[in-house]
């Protein structure tokens, strides 16, 4: 996905090419809420902040406090090192290039209500708080996009990946993972696993995942594969490889679980994954899925659904509200009424004396 354009963050980059007379320059940076120095850590040193001696490198070793400067980039979760902006007030370093790559607000495809923006929080040690990401569920405490109006947020892992095939079951609008590297749990299999296709519903507050394999999408009975000149049968029976506790698809060359079908090819015992082998002939099949649930009429749109919800349930809290007030009118009416009549006695009294 394109950056869409952000005048701030262009100017934050144009700034950071200038060379202030070969001194450390100085920023406030959007990532952060304190003033921040760039350092080239590959030239320059970082000194303890307890005794100002200078860290052994590589290892950010203090030799007189005898202790370590155990920090990451939370741009990518890696050691910092090389061009990095470093804050003068608090253990909070970020490498120039995430500093650059990762803008403060952005639009993402599985989220097109709302802009989502950078989350992240600064303290002394424990800077980036922990984030649950909507799309994959993996926790992180590298920054991550969060949504202001609704409860959806996405890791940068799954920012990056931004998938393209789409699929609408009826009941959520899904995205397919493929290159998947953390554990889905699947709703219709009840497994979890790394290695399997697996699309996720991307409208706030459902968490539906389902393995390419689980889904209501009419599998081919046979599928022809460019890797083998026999078509690849689908079967659900273990075939695995002997002599080894590890299984592999043959297209992909990646892992495989032998919980999940299979496409499989007995004459040359050549093994796809079931997304490798329908992966060209995927989009017809969502397409003609998707057709077919028109014709039937069952088609609906899981984020108007969403929208209508928390429609009701504004509505019902403005009734509430608007309840209360009308029994706050006649206290209201009669504590005026009571104001009046003592202020019209207080008058009278004064005329009297």
């Amino acid at each position: 996905m394109s950056r869409p354009k952000n005048t701030a963050i262009d100017a934050l980059q144009a700034y950071a090419e200038v060379d202030h007379k070969g001194e450390p320059m100085e920023i406030q940076q959007h990532i952060h809420k304190h003033p921040m120095i760039l350092y080239d850590l590959d030239t320059e040193k970082l000194t303890c902040r307890q005794c100002t001696t200078p860290y052994e490198l590589p290892s950010y070793y203090c030799p007189k406090c005898q202790c370590w400067l155990a920090v990451y980039c939370p741009g990518c979760g890696e050691s910092i090192g090389g061009k990095t902006w470093v804050c003068k007030d608090c253990y909070f370093y970020v490498h120039k290039s995430c500093a650059d790559r990762w803008p403060p607000e952005i639009h993402h495809p599985f989220h097109p209500l709302h802009p989502l923006k950078l989350h992240y929080r600064s303290g002394d040690f424990d800077y980036i708080s922990k984030y649950t990401c909507s799309a994959c569920k993996s926790s992180t405490r590298c920054f991550a996009y969060h949504c202001e109006e609704c409860p959806f947020g996405l890791c940068l892992q799954c920012v990056s990946t931004n998938p393209k095939t789409k699929f609408e079951d009826g009941n959520h609008i899904l995205y397919l993972f493929q290159d998947t590297k953390f554990q889905r749990h699947c709703d219709v299999c009840d497994n979890a696993d790394c290695y399997a296709w697996i699309f996720i519903c991307v409208v706030p507050n459902c968490g539906y995942a389902v393995h390419i394999h689980c889904t209501s999408l009419a599998l081919p009975a046979q599928v022809q594969h460019r890797r083998d000149p026999h078509p690849l049968v689908l079967t659900r029976d273990v075939v695995g490889e002997d002599g080894t506790d590890e299984y592999y698809c043959d297209s992909c060359e990646d892992r495989r679980d032998l919980k999940h079908p299979i496409y499989y090819c007995e004459e040359c015992d050549f093994i796809s994954h079931i997304g490798c082998g329908i992966s060209e002939a995927l989009p017809s099949l969502i397409a003609e899925y998707e057709n077919d649930l028109k014709t039937k009429g069952l088609v609906s749109d899981p984020y108007l659904e969403k929208i209508d919800e928390e429609l009701k349930s504004l509505r019902a809290k403005e009734e509430e509200v608007r309840a209360k007030l009308e029994s706050l009118s006649p206290k209201l009416k009669a504590l005026e009424d009571e104001r009046a009549q003592y202020l019209a006695s207080s008058i009278e009294s004064s005329c009297l004396v």
